[in-house]
């Protein structure tokens, strides 16, 4: 850090501190660096979490047709077959 001092209108003496251009540079590259480590950890993150998420919706689905299948008595329906038409009555 660089000191200087300088004189006021006044005739006071008023110190000036100020970083130079090489301190400042320095600050700036060890930002870049914790930042170039901490970059691809957010993003592995980011996967990691994507995948659970998916295991999730996975076991929901699994249990959504397990339901199906008990209160149906049959098979849910898969992506082959072509669904039929139910009439649905809706009382209010």
């Amino acid at each position: 850090m660089k000191h200087g001092i300088i004189e006021c209108r006044f005739k006071r003496r008023v110190a000036l501190q100020a970083f130079t251009l090489i301190e400042l540079l320095i600050v700036v590259a060890i930002i870049a660096i914790l930042a170039a480590i901490a970059v691809p950890n957010f993003l592995e993150a980011q996967v990691r979490a994507k995948v659970s998420r998916t295991k999730a919706d996975m076991r929901s689905l699994g249990t959504a047709m397990e339901s199906y299948t008990v209160d149906n008595s049959k098979p849910a329906p898969t992506l082959n077959q072509k669904p039929r038409r139910v009439l649905i009555a809706f009382t209010f």
